[in-house]
């Protein structure tokens, strides 16, 4: 997400009077924050919909003869 928010920044205000490196840094630490705030709740929904489903593709263990 990085590399899309300078991109944008510097497309969208070049030009204007708006400082783009401080413009390109809020907008980082805006979608940084957004996300460490989500992620206890995607954790949430993410574990209740494998109880629900009862499916664990990931942390389940392999067959034996899938490992061979």
């Amino acid at each position: 997400m990085t590399t899309f928010s300078w991109r944008f920044v510097t497309i969208a205000f070049a030009g204007t009077a708006a400082p783009l490196l401080d413009t390109i840094v809020a907008t980082w630490a805006i979608k940084v924050t957004r996300e460490a705030l989500a992620t206890p709740f995607t954790y949430l929904v993410a574990n209740g919909l494998k109880r629900a489903e009862g499916i664990e593709v990931f942390d389940a263990p392999r067959p034996a003869e899938a490992r061979a």
